[in-house]
């Protein structure tokens, strides 16, 4: 009996500690998170897309994202630098560090993600253009954060989290 209820005690704790972010990082604890994965039609372009990002209570923020747009048979992944969440939504920025286009990759991009809901009822989740502002803005910069809001579209089959 004792053995079963020192195992669910450790069961308890290790729960709690990923739930609350404690050893993600150290005693560097998870503030805030965004993941998704799903495709978007852009006019008469189909893109596919999966990204995960993560901020630390120290301000630090780590993520990728995957983009590819399928019409132009363009990849793209960027290294997450940048995680803003505001009830519902998070906007998220970065460098380019691998693309088809090599003219795309050392450059700054933005984009912005809204969480719907899980519900069948619910409206589906949104996803904006991937965006490069040059000069380069982060996503804490409240012009990206409007310039975004104007470009969203329905994801149409995946989900996307924003904790």
């Amino acid at each position: 009996m004792v053995r079963i209820i020192t195992l669910g005690a450790a069961l308890l704790v290790l729960v709690a500690s990923v739930a609350t972010g404690v050893g993600t990082a150290g005693s560097n604890g998870l503030v805030a998170s965004a993941n998704g994965s799903g495709q978007a039609t852009v006019g008469d372009e189909q893109r596919t897309f999966a990204f995960t990002a993560r901020k630390y209570a120290d301000g630090s923020v780590k993520g990728e994202l995957q983009v590819n747009n399928r019409s132009l048979d363009r990849r793209s992944h960027m290294t997450l630098d940048c995680l803003v969440v505001s009830g519902n939504k998070a906007y998220m920025s970065g460098v380019i560090d691998k693309s088809t286009n090599t003219a795309d990759v050392g450059t700054y991009w933005d984009v912005e993600v809204v969480d719907n809901g899980e519900g069948t009822n619910d409206p589906a989740d949104q996803i904006s253009l991937i965006y490069n502002f040059g000069p380069a803005f982060p996503c804490s910069n409240p012009l990206a954060q409007a310039s975004l809001n104007g470009v969203l579209f329905p994801i149409e089959s995946g989900n996307v989290q924003v904790h």
